[in-house]
C-alpha cells in the first residue's frame, strides 16, 4: 500500500520541481536595461537612448539549465555555459556564467529581473 502513495508523491515532486525549473527557463525579451550606480543621478536622456536600442536591437536572453545566449537582431552574439544553477526560492535562482554571477528574480511567469554582478539589470519578458 505504501508503494501506490510514495510513488505519485515523488512524480508529483519531480514534476513540480520540473515545471518551476522551465518557469526561469526559454527566450526573455529584454525591455530595458541599466546599470546600478551609487545614488548619482543617471542622465535620463542616456538612459532613453539605452533601452530605445535595446528595442531596436531586438535584444533576447536565451536561458536554459546548461546555457545562457545573447540574441541581438536574431543573432547569436554571446553563449556561455550556466554553472552552478542554484535556486533560492519559488521565483528566483542564482548561477554562474564565464566570471560573472547572476541572479533572476521573476515578477510573473512572463516577466522577471535579471542581475549581473550586482551592477547590472535587465528587465526582461517573454
Amino acid at each position: 500500500m505504501k508503494k501506490y502513495f510514495i510513488l505519485p508523491a515523488v512524480l508529483i515532486g519531480l514534476s513540480f520541481t520540473y515545471f518551476q525549473k522551465n518557469n526561469f527557463s526559454g527566450t526573455w525579451n529584454v525591455v530595458d536595461s541599466y546599470r546600478i550606480e551609487p545614488i548619482n543621478l543617471q542622465n535620463p536622456a542616456l538612459r532613453e537612448l539605452v533601452k530605445k536600442k535595446i528595442v531596436e536591437q531586438k535584444s533576447q536572453i536565451i536561458l536554459s539549465d546548461q546555457d545562457i545566449m545573447i540574441k541581438q537582431n536574431e543573432v547569436v552574439t554571446d553563449k556561455s555555459k550556466v554553472k552552478d544553477l542554484k535556486k533560492i526560492t519559488n521565483d528566483s535562482i542564482v548561477f554562474k556564467f564565464d566570471n560573472h554571477m547572476a541572479s533572476f528574480k521573476l515578477k510573473n511567469e512572463k516577466s522577471g529581473v535579471i542581475t549581473v554582478d550586482k551592477t547590472a539589470v535587465f528587465v526582461v519578458e517573454k
